[in-house]
């Protein structure tokens, strides 16, 4: 079961494993996914999730296209909303707490190059009522880890584990003569 909002605090620059990291890599791979764009909100535990994944990804070989932030309470989101879906990327990685995504997500979501199944999410969004707070677009087909490395999504407008997602991939990114999906195809 997904535990909503239990997430510690936990040190970026730590060499301990980070299980909800390693999920969440391991998701992007599933995605076939060179070039990510890394979206956050502007709380320490987002920066630094973002932080550790784009440094995790461009170790294993991996692109970053754009690293865009939002606050948690704008006027209306546009401009970071165009940013991170800008570029055309293979996939997107969230970091985020439902209060930030609620409104940030309607906003990407109304961005005709973004899709929800198409971006993974660390725990913060790993929330039942967020559907329900921040849209079905902005939440259906999201998947992502909790703070245990369990992988999760949400189908039908409900937060499901998603053990499935867990079959093993390669270590790193593939590139683009390895079967990688054009960047375009979605």
């Amino acid at each position: 079961m997904i535990t909503p909002g239990a997430r510690d605090d936990h040190d970026a620059g730590a060499s301990m494993p980070n299980p909800e990291l390693e999920t969440v890599l391991a998701l992007v791979r599933k995605h076939r996914a060179v070039l990510v764009n890394v979206g956050h909100g502007r709380s320490a535990r987002s920066v630094a999730d973002a932080e550790a994944f784009v440094e995790a990804w461009r170790e294993r070989g991996g692109e970053i296209g754009a690293v865009v932030s939002w606050p948690a309470t704008a006027a209306s989101w546009l401009r970071p909303a165009c940013r991170l879906a800008h570029g055309a990327p293979d996939a997107w990685v969230v970091a985020d707490e439902r209060e930030g995504w609620a409104g940030f997500g309607r906003r990407l979501a109304a961005q005709a190059a973004w899709r929800a199944r198409r971006t993974v999410a660390f725990g913060g969004l790993a929330d039942p009522g967020l559907p329900e707070l921040a849209g079905w677009c902005a939440t259906e087909g999201l998947s992502g880890a909790d703070r245990d490395g369990r992988a999760w999504t949400f189908v039908d407008g409900r937060l499901e584990n998603a053990p499935w997602m867990h079959a093993p991939w390669p270590k790193a990114p593939l590139s683009r003569g390895q079967g990688a999906q054009p960047r375009n195809g979605r």
